[in-house]
């Protein structure tokens, strides 16, 4: 067993070796034809290197932002709004309807050529064989532009997007990363690559597939739009907003009824527990849960919420406490974030009231 892992290191070791000599040896292959002025693109020994420069970079920020656009769709922004500006504004104009697609469509656009630049950049035909290179390897490795193919690979593919993958707030907060956005979503809206729409059309056509109907919702703006669910999310809000505010002060006599109940409740339960019964939730707990923090109106704690899974399907804590904050009402403990000292957790509450309507207690 240790010889095998042995084995695979020092096996992993070796291809990273291989792979760094093999790319590297490329880096320094496209300088000497630049310098040497041996590029198909231009004799010149200057404006091929700077447009290799930027053509690598560029290409860089769209395969990195292409992971970190992808891994933050649908999330909430607003956890980031403050330490990463940059990134939240980018975030903000990309969910909007239709714009990751608009970015994957420029973006192809842009990717596809800064390919063919480079490689006008670091293609030397007449460059010569030395006598002691094999001919076999500079076949292999020189004549089909492989060290090209590792160069752009690396420097301009795949460390971006691993970097994206693993950081991508950060990466969309890096410099030029908004532009870079901007750059694709122009290029698509001048409609240079809008064959791409009407070939798919004809295949799909020609393949007797039809579009979806969530794909036809999307390009209409029907009522499964992002517009349309960003409405229906507000109006969730609001509707659980009015519910909290029912709940205290339409309803105060149902309400103090409802608590004399749970406190009753609380008493048979540590009766229960003297017993030897183990309660795992009491009605204290949940009562606890449902009393007002005395937070009111405070910008600093709607900064400490979290992100939602599912961001677009259900309503985030944050913004139920800012909705309930900004008509002056209190939060109550189970909607404070779970950072502050007075947070009850949500599912205490709820599972004490499952547990009485299982026992059919009238509430």
């Amino acid at each position: 067993m240790i010889a095998m892992t042995a084995l695979k290191v020092a096996l992993d070791v070796f291809k990273k070796i291989v792979s760094s000599v093999l790319t590297l040896g490329g880096l320094a292959l496209i300088c000497y034809g630049i310098f040497t002025g041996q590029a198909v693109l231009t004799s010149n020994t200057v404006v091929p290197f700077i447009l290799f420069l930027a053509a690598v970079t560029l290409l860089g920020y769209l395969e990195g932002l292409q992971v970190a656009i992808l891994a933050l769709e649908g999330q909430d922004g607003e956890p980031f709004r403050k330490s990463h500006p940059r990134a939240y504004w980018l975030h903000t104009l990309v969910n909007k309807p239709m714009n990751v697609q608009r970015f994957l469509v420029g973006r192809q656009f842009f990717v596809i050529f800064n390919v063919m630049l480079i490689s006008q950049c670091s293609t030397f035909p007449d460059l010569e064989r030395p006598s002691w290179f094999p001919q076999p390897l500079w076949v292999v490795y020189v004549d089909t532009a492989l060290y090209g193919a590792l160069c752009v690979l690396a420097f301009g593919q795949l460390m971006p997007q691993l970097i994206g993958a693993r950081h991508a707030v950060a990466f969309c907060n890096l410099p030029g990363s908004p532009s870079v956005l901007c750059l694709t979503l122009f290029c698509e809206a001048t409609g240079i690559a809008h064959f791409a729409w009407v070939l798919t059309d004809m295949v799909l056509r020609m393949a007797g597939m039809r579009k979806t109907a969530k794909e036809v919702d999307l390009e209409s703006g029907d009522v499964l739009s992002k517009q349309s669910k960003q409405s229906n999310h507000n109006k969730a809000i609001e509707a659980m907003a009015h519910i909290l505010g029912n709940w205290k002060t339409g309803q105060m006599e149902d309400f103090a009824v409802f608590c004399d109940k749970m406190k009753d409740d609380n008493a048979s339960e540590t009766t229960t527990a003297d017993s030897g019964r183990v309660v795992v939730v009491t009605a204290q707990m949940a009562l606890d849960g449902l009393r007002d923090s005395g937070c009111k109106g405070t910008s600093d704690l709607l900064q400490c919420y979290e992100a939602t899974p599912k961001g677009e399907e259900f309503a985030h804590p944050r913004e139920i406490a800012e909705k309930v904050l900004s008509e002056e009402g209190e939060l109550p403990c189970f909607l404070l974030p779970p950072s502050h000292p007075l947070h009850v957790p949500p599912h205490i509450v709820a599972f004490w009231l499952m547990s009485k309507v299982k026992d059919g207690l009238s509430l």
